[in-house]
């Protein structure tokens, strides 16, 4: 590539020598976003997130995966998927779930390592489990807070 360079005390604008392109070559390329350096390594592959439904009838509908090493769940009311492709009100959750949830979170995993939001993107309540996805048996500890909440909220057993 060739440079022009301009002078600060005489405005006079010129290109630049051999030594100097190549100078301001590699401060170019040193300066380079990181994207644009990614991007030139190639295709990377992209692990698309594998998320386990879940349903507790008349309570919660849910799912929970691993991304990175976090645990994370979406909770929706019992019978909001159904209420969403009809086009009709939303479902609420019954009074004391978010409370409820928390607490079962906190016991099955670790109350300083959960965080419950509300997410408003996909209309849920969204849990994420800092950390226990790296868990060898994170799968079983999602089964069971699950269970634990279906319990919890007043659901049969089984």
């Amino acid at each position: 590539m060739s440079w022009l360079e301009k002078e600060i005390e005489t405005n006079k604008v010129g290109r630049t020598d051999a030594a100097r392109t190549k100078v301001l070559d590699e401060e170019r390329d040193a300066g380079l976003p990181t994207i644009t350096k990614e991007s030139d390594s190639g295709q990377k592959p992209f692990a698309q997130m594998q998320l386990q439904p879940v349903k507790s009838p008349g309570i919660y509908e849910a799912e929970f995966g691993v991304k990175n090493e976090d645990v994370i769940f979406h909770f929706w009311p019992s019978g909001y998927h159904v209420a969403d492709r009809r086009g009709v009100a939303a479902p609420k959750f019954k009074p004391g779930f978010e409370a409820v949830l928390t607490k079962v979170m906190g016991d099955v995993f670790d109350p300083k390592r959960v965080v419950v939001e509300n997410d408003i993107d996909v209309g849920a309540l969204f849990v994420r489990a800092k950390g226990w996805g790296e868990a060898q048996f994170y799968r079983d500890l999602c089964i069971q807070a699950c269970e634990k909440l279906h319990a919890a909220m007043g659901g049969e057993p089984g």
